[in-house]
């Protein structure tokens, strides 16, 4: 259940204590300068870009540890039972856990990510906590990718370059020889990897992602259908009307209309 979000910017001698913890689960997002957090008596130093999730009553002050600036973005909530799978991370004190260092596109996506849910929490339309809260679990997803605990964090290297291509560049033309390309082994053993490792042949997985795109923009925008077929990398709209209605259950029109079916 999300709780609330906010933008904070702060000059270096502020600082922020709770002796008693949240009762709810906090993440955050370190977006300028340093921070000492600390924690029962230990202690250990955030530098940004820094992403991190407090787990709830868990006893904190926070205060200014070098740079020009400190601003960050934050979320409570409550964990939805489902939720608790994805909030493992790497504990760097006890109750404080951060993800690994990030390339620069991918900070981005998860800055945009605690942005949309501060912006939904800032704006005024029905519901929108309940928005706010699907933002919040699709954050949770987005970070869960990147948690070398989750089970996506334990596939060979490999393997993982090759989804991530597959994920950025679903609307582009792929192959199996691309992809094996980008994770510098052969098409025949990132195959056996993929079958091995994620369930599913490579090229399997990559329709998956195109499909997934096609839900996104058959409900977020007026595009004809042909349209999103040549968006999300289907060269037949005939091919991707069937191999959307085999996923779903329906026809990318009906999908649109009754999405919930």
């Amino acid at each position: 259940m999300f709780i609330a979000a906010g933008y904070a910017e702060h000059v270096p001698t502020h600082r922020f204590s709770r002796a008693g913890g949240f009762p709810y689960w906090t993440a955050g997002c370190l977006l300028h300068g340093s921070l000492h957090f600390n924690s029962r008596g230990l202690s250990v130093v955030s530098r940004s870009p820094q992403i991190a999730i407090v787990r709830p009553d868990t006893p904190y002050d926070v205060s200014f540890a070098g740079g020009r600036r400190w601003s960050e973005y934050f979320v409570l909530f409550d964990a939805r039972p489902n939720w608790h799978r994805w909030l493992d991370w790497p504990e760097v004190l006890p109750g404080f856990m951060v993800l690994p260092p990030l390339g620069p596109a991918d900070t981005r996506r998860i800055v945009r990510a605690f942005k949309e849910i501060y912006q939904l929490y800032r704006s005024a339309p029905l519901d929108k906590e309940q928005w706010a809260s699907n933002a919040t679990e699709k954050l949770l997803l987005l970070a869960n990718t990147h948690n070398p605990r989750a089970a996506q964090g334990r596939l060979d290297e490999r393997v993982r370059a090759a989804m991530q291509h597959a994920i950025h560049h679903s609307d582009q033309p792929l192959t199996v020889e691309q992809l094996a390309d980008v994770a510098h082994v052969s098409a025949s053993h990132l195959a056996h990897l993929f079958r091995d490792q994620v369930g599913q042949p490579p090229m399997k997985f990559v329709e998956a992602q195109r499909l997934r795109h096609a839900q996104e923009l058959l409900l977020s925008t007026d595009l004809p259908v042909a349209a999103i077929a040549q968006r999300v990398g289907f060269e037949n709209p005939y091919h991707f009307s069937t191999r959307f209605r085999k996923r779903f259950g329906r026809s990318p029109r009906l999908y649109r209309r009754q999405p919930s079916q």
